[in-house]
């Protein structure tokens, strides 16, 4: 039997996303998580576990935290969870929406450190509507964004290449800088979810840095180490303590088996507090990247954290 190392990485705490509902008003044809009107809104942690994550989390040295869904805005207790994050002191927290609807709290003065995020896929609205698979969610999208913009919150964007808009990335930054979003990350669609055309999820389709100190908690309590890689799932909140599952020997498995099927580099960051990578192809970041995010390129032996 072989033993599972033990890698430095484990010990250090960077992102944690927290997937508040898999009920989403668009149905996006590549979305990862399958999210779409006929998913339930609420998750099965309840909100004192939400505050138990955040506090535990804190104390485990997590500085990092993103809300992202399906559609968070929709789940009924955001605003009492970003204040957690908040009254925690987490020095990033940022909520991952469409931008399909925005509630008036997150303009108040309190919320003005809390960092925005959106996926905008291209200034034909046809096409943007189309991906989204809901007429009327280019502009509704569009309006949000110019709200956010004009009262100066921190807004950046993802734009996801896939066959309907293949090219539009250029048209897209240009697009939306005239409303001031100066920061757009690109990527590629990633076989899982809906993308996903085959049987079996493959860890050739995520991006290799998952495993550097960063958790994903999805609606059930199932923890993995990002949003995407979510089918090699190594524990739950709801059986275990957050601690426990991030030093467990079934995530130290996992770091193992994604460096054994590691290729030679990896040209995106998924971390969104990233800002000074070192560039080694044309800057590409998913949408959940640092706004001034370029690409970091690891050997085979790849850089431990």
């Amino acid at each position: 039997m072989t033993a599972i190392s033990e890698i430095p990485h484990t010990n250090h705490k960077n992102m944690l996303w927290l997937e508040l509902t898999n009920f989403c008003n668009l149905k996006c044809e590549h979305c990862y998580n399958s999210s779409s009107a006929e998913e339930d809104l609420q998750p099965s942690i309840v909100l004192d576990g939400y505050f138990k994550i955040l506090n535990d989390a804190r104390i485990m040295n997590f500085r990092y935290v993103q809300f992202i869904g399906g559609e968070p805005f929709f789940y009924p207790y955001i605003k009492q969870l970003v204040d957690c994050a908040k009254e925690r002191e987490f020095e990033f927290v940022e909520i991952f929406s469409n931008l399909t609807a925005i509630p008036s709290w997150i303009f108040e003065d309190k919320y003005r450190g809390i960092n925005l995020a959106t996926s905008f896929y291209s200034d034909d609205s046809g096409v943007h509507d189309k991906i989204c698979a809901r007429m009327g969610s280019f502009d509704r999208t569009v309006a949000s964004i110019r709200k956010v913009c004009a009262a100066g919150l921190s807004l950046r964007a993802g734009f996801i290449e896939m066959e309907h808009n293949k090219g539009h990335y250029d048209r897209v930054k240009r697009f939306l800088s005239g409303f001031g979003v100066s920061h757009v990350g690109f990527d590629r669609a990633r076989r899982f979810g809906r993308a996903n055309t085959k049987s079996v999820a493959s860890m050739d389709q995520l991006c290799g840095k998952c495993s550097n100190g960063n958790l994903c908690i999805d609606v059930n309590g199932d923890v993995s180490a990002c949003i995407m890689s979510k089918p090699w799932k190594f524990g739950n909140v709801r059986h275990d303590s957050l601690d426990t599952i991030f030093n467990s020997p079934c995530r130290r498995s996992f770091a193992d088996r994604l460096d054994a099927s590691a290729s030679e580099c990896y040209p995106y960051s998924c971390e969104p507090y990233r800002g000074n990578c070192d560039p080694c192809t044309p800057s590409r970041c998913l949408p959940t990247c640092a706004p001034s995010c370029h690409p970091e390129c690891y050997p085979a032996e790849r850089k431990r954290w």
